[in-house]
């Protein structure tokens, strides 16, 4: 549990970070990928890993892995430039609801009183932060913009389900390298198309780096452990981290329903928290 609260709080200041800076999405993510996938693999050959035997691991699973985190982020991307931001984000981030539901309706799960309130809470978070989306300007793809973000979500929990089931089968520091990095030379076409400036550039490598890449090998050991839904409820957090980070680096503050749902998802995740201890 230590480590998926680390994972988020490292990812939710990355994001802040990035989303300082005046750069394609696109580019950003294919940059901070790549980076991260050839820091892990590294840190791994250092341990005396071999990249060969995390391919085996992750075995046929792994192009869908890289399929899947790419999916995720382009279509999000995709989603934030055709619809507006407070909708968009919050059918983004609704990979635990739909784990949840998933799991429910086979019958494999069943929530303890603090799960139903965090799920609750959750819902009335992702509730609030669409209401508080500001529909300004022209928007002819509405709709197409709602479905990617969707479908990203969607994505995620696929993301999500695979490496719990993989994330046993190699080492946390290769596993998460080989995965990172396949999923940056998926999107670096990119960067052949779209101009990155030089400081920029500078930037997303130090935060790959420094917070990126030890967020990807603490998720991965986080994953040998726990659920998927549990996981993702946690990774709600992430934007408050991000808040944090956007603040105190850029000086920018959010509206006030993003701050009422910050405060909506704190309280769920900490109800998720507790939920293992109550249900040992």
């Amino acid at each position: 549990m230590a480590a998926i609260v680390g994972a988020t709080g490292l990812w939710g200041c990355s994001g802040g970070v990035i989303a300082g800076l005046d750069v394609n999405g696109l580019a950003a993510a294919a940059i901070v990928e790549l980076v991260t996938g050839v820091v892990l693999v590294a840190l791994g050959l250092a341990q005396g890993g071999r990249p060969v035997a995390a391919i085996a691991g992750l075995g046929r699973l792994l192009p869908l892995l890289a399929v899947m985190e790419t999916a995720n982020v382009a279509l999000y991307y995709v989603a934030l430039q055709l619809a507006p931001v407070g909708p968009v984000m919050a059918l983004h981030l609704t990979a635990p609801v739909m784990l949840t539901a998933v799991e429910l309706a086979r019958g494999r799960r069943r929530l303890t009183p603090a799960q139903v309130g965090s799920l609750l809470l959750i819902c009335a978070a992702l509730a609030v932060l669409g209401l508080g989306g500001r529909f300004v300007g022209n928007r002819p793809h509405l709709v197409v913009g709602l479905l990617l973000s969707l479908v990203s979500a969607g994505c995620i929990a696929v993301f999500i389900t695979i490496v719990s089931k993989v994330a046993g089968k190699t080492s946390p520091t290769m596993g998460a390298g080989v995965q990172m990095l396949c999923s940056g030379l998926v999107l670096a076409p990119a960067l052949f198309v779209i101009r990155v400036a030089t400081d920029d550039l500078v930037s997303l490598v130090m935060t790959a780096a420094s917070l990126f890449a030890p967020a990807c090998l603490l998720y991965w050991r986080a994953m040998r452990d726990l659920a998927p839904i549990t996981a993702g409820r946690v990774q709600l957090a992430e934007p408050l981290f991000g808040a944090v980070a956007a603040m105190a680096i850029f000086a920018i503050r959010p509206s006030g329903f993003e701050a009422f749902s910050a405060v909506l998802v704190l309280v769920a995740v900490l109800l998720e928290l507790r939920a293992p201890l109550m249900e040992s």
